[in-house]
């Protein structure tokens, strides 16, 4: 997503400035920190919202806390359940990888994978993220995952023109 990068990119910067203070440009802020290596200060902002079912934030408080709380895993098994349930591709992908930090590869894969399967064509995201998140290279999955990706781009490229 463009929005979740270690860093904003100039592309972005114009789309966070239409929505300040609100839930969504709120967790998005505090996701961007975590990317960017800012935990602390990622985990502080969290702390100040509210739960969201979308963002998963008590979830992302859980995986990033040192520290694990005592409900850690009752926490992470609702996520599990409520990730894959997510309609839109593009957030699975997203909380796919935000939560790779504390339950690896075995869940974020999978994850990554649906939301490819399903439309969201995450080649370019994947080359950006496996170099922030070296550890999906260590996927024996991760290659096919890749192929999986850029099939799904290249129809897409080769498709969009055509009329319909």
């Amino acid at each position: 997503s463009l929005y979740l990068a270690p860093a904003i990119s100039d592309r972005a910067k114009p789309f966070f400035e239409l929505d300040p203070g609100s839930e969504w440009m709120n967790n998005i802020t505090a996701i961007q920190l975590l990317r960017a290596g800012k935990t602390d200060e990622a985990l502080g902002k969290m702390r100040l919202l509210p739960d969201s079912s979308f963002f998963h934030g008590r979830a992302i408080e859980a995986c990033y806390a040192n520290p694990r709380p005592a409900n850690y895993q009752e926490v992470m098994d609702k996520l599990k359940k409520d990730v894959p349930a997510m309609s839109d591709p593009e957030p699975r992908y997203s909380q796919a990888l935000t939560f790779n930090h504390c339950l690896g590869n075995d869940f974020t894969i999978p994850i990554m994978r649906g939301a490819v399967k399903d439309g969201f064509c995450a080649y370019e995201f994947l080359e950006r993220d496996s170099k922030a998140y070296p550890n999906l290279t260590k996927s024996p999955d991760f290659p096919a995952l890749m192929s999986e990706a850029k099939a799904c781009r290249d129809n897409f490229l080769a498709n969009r023109d055509k009329a319909q």
